[in-house]
């Protein structure tokens, strides 16, 4: 794999085609109105406050190369992402208060917007909690994706960081993200999009995500998804 191929895998799975076609004005509904339909779509606020954690594994592929990957979560704030790439591997672990990234031999300690990003990504359930997290939320407009209509919701973290999110606007369910990734060689724009979602213990998750930075683009299919198994503390510990 070119140098400049594996750089960009490496931001993708850190942590989609960029152009929109139709904007309209947007309707009386509020933001925190969307991301109440949103919980109450995927399976309500009780159904996601019961998922203590859970262990995903998904399989992708990007220029060619067999991607695995099994990421565990446990609430409130831990995560581990195991992430395997032909003969490359990748682990990146949060443990509630610090986080790593590691690959191959080279352990990097995250920090600054990059510890952000996976402290909010750690969060199952974040979007219950924005009041209590101080993150504001702005509805910004309707846009048609994939020939869907969305509403487009600015998130504002408390450092004023962005992230986007558009929801479909009859099901309510998210169909995209936006984020900015950033690394030592500069900021990139993260595009996602979820899609099959499926039910699993009550809750709706998408079983297929798809993601681009650039001309690099990186498609995922969930392969299982495991919910309150009883992953230990000890999973998330920072050597």
């Amino acid at each position: 794999m070119k140098t400049t191929k594996l750089f960009f895998f490496f931001l993708l799975i850190s942590g989609i085609n960029l152009s929109f076609s139709q904007t309209n004005k947007v309707d009386s509904i509020s933001a925190k109105e969307i991301i109440k339909k949103y919980i109450n779509a995927i399976g309500g606020r009780d159904g996601l406050l019961k998922v203590k954690d859970m262990t995903t594994k998904l399989q992708g592929t990007i220029s060619g190369v067999d991607v695995n990957m099994t990421v565990y979560q446990k609430s409130p704030d831990k995560i581990l992402k195991i992430i395997n790439a032909g003969a490359v591997k990748q682990v990146i672990l949060y443990d509630g208060s610090n986080a790593v990234m590691q690959i191959g031999e080279t352990k990097i300690t995250l920090s600054d917007q990059a510890l952000e990003g996976l402290k909010y990504e750690t969060l199952p359930n974040f979007l219950l909690n924005l009041d209590e997290l101080n993150i504001k939320a702005e509805i910004l407009s309707n846009e048609i994706i994939e020939g869907r209509d969305t509403y487009k919701i600015k998130l504002i973290l408390p450092s004023g960081e962005h992230w986007t999110y558009f929801f479909d606007a009859k099901t309510f369910l998210k169909v995209k993200s936006l984020k900015t990734i950033y690394s030592p060689q500069g900021s990139f724009t993260q595009s996602t999009y979820f899609s099959d979602y499926r039910l699993v213990n009550g809750v709706k998750y998408p079983f297929i995500i798809k993601q681009t930075i650039g001309i690099q683009s990186l498609d995922f299919k969930v392969v299982s998804i495991k919910v309150n198994s009883g992953i230990k503390d000890e999973v998330f510990k920072i050597e």
